[in-house]
């Protein structure tokens, strides 16, 4: 998103006023000065008086301008999909004052991906949040439990609250569809992780003799010296 934001002013330059162009360039430089220290965080350490105060500078400026960047975004290049992160979510979206707030009817659909690592109290958030949007979760309650990189005081980790996936499935009015059939690999390395995770529920989604149809086609056109792979046989 920074990208397209950090382009707007040249994009679409014939449809910006010179103001705007103003506080585009200014949001540019702030941004680029911030980006040297996100890339490069042992810069951070030995900044100068000078070096601090620019610092400085660009953040409050670039915080200050970000959203009439991104109104500005939905103006000219309004997205379709919007990519966030679950904190980044609860941040821009659900807060009364979020970036994204204002735009939230643009959108239908809230898709989230790895839904097993997702706490519970994040699900009533989102829908008390954002009660027209229909929600769907795609998950695997035999992955990792939603708090495997959070800190160990975390309220939803003390008081056991489970994953989005965990509610979801065990309550009778929400519609599920159980996705066990797999094309992702060898049978004979599916065979460990279906007998200890899934309890041999999961099924193969080819025959064994399928698994060769890509070496099958690629064996012919290995023999250009152009063509810069070499399929080797592995028996059994």
């Amino acid at each position: 998103m920074n990208k397209i934001l950090m382009s707007l002013h040249e994009t679409y330059t014939n449809r910006l006023s010179a103001e705007v162009k103003e506080v585009c360039n200014n949001s540019i430089v702030g941004r680029r000065i911030l980006e040297r220290y996100m890339e490069n965080p042992e810069l951070a350490l030995y900044l100068t008086d000078e070096e601090n105060e620019e610092y400085a500078i660009a953040e409050r400026t670039f915080s200050r301008i970000f959203e009439k960047m991104i109104a500005w975004m939905f103006i000219l290049r309004p997205p379709n999909i919007l990519c966030l992160t679950k904190a980044l979510l609860m941040n821009t979206i659900c807060k009364h004052d979020g970036a994204f707030k204002a735009y939230m009817g643009k959108f239908t659909i809230l898709i989230g991906d790895e839904a097993s690592q997702i706490p519970e109290p994040a699900l009533t958030a989102i829908s008390n949040r954002l009660p027209r949007i229909r929600q769907i979760y795609l998950g695997d309650v035999h992955q990792y439990e939603p708090y495997v990189k959070c800190p160990h005081d975390l309220h939803a980790l003390v008081y056991g609250a489970r994953s989005i996936m965990s509610v979801l499935c065990s309550a009778p009015a929400v519609p599920v569809a159980s996705l066990v059939r797999t094309y992702m690999a060898h049978p004979a390395l599916n065979e460990v992780t279906n007998r200890v995770a899934y309890d041999n529920t999961l099924l193969l989604g080819f025959h064994l003799c399928s698994s060769r149809w890509t070496v099958n086609l690629l064996e012919p056109r290995t023999c250009r010296s152009s063509t810069p792979l070499r399929p080797k046989h592995v028996p059994n």
